[in-house]
């Protein structure tokens, strides 16, 4: 299934050394079609364990209460990398209840 994209996956990514700030946001939210294939050891976002999500040379990392992808429907999300842009640092006195509609 993960066919060229089975060596880059297992390898992991480097880390970070651009000159631009970078940010993740993760889900912990195991939803969708990765229980199909794999077993998860620890939270994660139904298809990345969060633990694979820490790149070294982040500038920040927050989670959100979403699947994978559902990040994308997430207003936290949407909240969060609004003010990593603004910012250069995610909201981290915010959580998905504290969002208003």
């Amino acid at each position: 299934m993960l066919h060229h994209c089975a060596d880059f996956l297992s390898r992991g990514l480097q880390a970070w050394e651009g000159e631009a700030q970078a940010g993740m946001i993760a889900g912990i939210r195991a939803r969708g079609m990765g229980h199909y294939f794999t077993r998860f050891n620890g939270v994660s976002d139904g298809t990345v364990v969060l633990e694979e999500t820490r790149l070294l040379g982040l500038t920040d990392f927050c989670q959100v209460d979403a699947s994978h992808s559902g990040i994308l429907f997430s207003r936290m999300a949407a909240h969060q990398s609004e003010t990593f842009l603004r910012k250069g640092r995610f909201d981290q006195t915010m959580t998905d209840m504290a969002v208003s509609a």
